[in-house]
């Protein structure tokens, strides 16, 4: 949906709440115009009109809810708002999402939480929130560098490199956890560069 159309869609279907005030369809309506348009934090609350109105209407649309939560936050986390970021981070982790095996969701929601800890000063809340985050998302190593990365932050060095050992235990074929390894234990900034190198051709004749 393009913005203007989004735009068109979100001033129709609030003229059909003037209309008829609690119309299921419309805040629905309204809800996914304004997520097109990027006012995530608007549609966060016409979404929970239509929970408190039409929660029968709402338990369907969990999955979508929760997506939103976490597109809301990513974007208060980059408007340098990080207090609004963890509220809405906190929302993403109480709602009644679908939860998968793997949830990469509640994994970056709770990133985002830790670094807005992180952020606030707050570190050792910030730690154990990437904690949880790994046991969200284990299967992604990313998520085991983050956290890895939150602990040097916060000065946990001993802490990061037993969280990098067990990262590399199961996912023993990630280079990039090989090159954080090598650069923590060498006591260089991370993605310095001058931890593992690939070999050097040979040279041409």
């Amino acid at each position: 949906m393009a913005l203007w159309h989004a735009g068109e869609a979100e001033h129709a279907y609030r003229a059909a709440l003037e209309r008829e005030p609690g119309l299921a369809e419309a805040q629905r309506g309204l809800a996914r115009a304004l997520t097109a348009a990027g006012a995530f934090e608007a549609a966060v609350d016409a979404f929970d009109a239509l929970a408190a109105q039409h929660p029968a209407r709402f338990a369907a649309l969990a999955t979508e809810y929760c997506d939103l939560l976490g597109r809301a936050a990513e974007a208060a986390m980059q408007g340098d708002r990080p207090d609004r970021a963890i509220s809405l981070a906190r929302r993403r982790r109480a709602a009644p999402c679908v939860a998968p095996a793997r949830d990469a969701l509640l994994a970056r929601a709770l990133q985002i939480e830790a670094e807005a800890a992180l952020a606030s000063g707050l570190a050792d809340e910030a730690v154990e929130l990437h904690r949880a985050a790994i046991e969200a998302d284990s299967g992604d190593p990313g998520i085991y560098r983050t956290a890895a990365l939150g602990m040097l932050a916060a000065g946990r060095r001993d802490e990061a490199l037993t969280l990098l050992s067990e990262a590399l235990a199961r996912h023993p074929e990630d280079r990039a956890l090989h090159v954080l390894t090598v650069d923590v234990l060498a006591g260089r900034a991370p993605g310095s560069g001058a931890g593992l190198h690939s070999p050097e051709p040979p040279p041409s004749d």
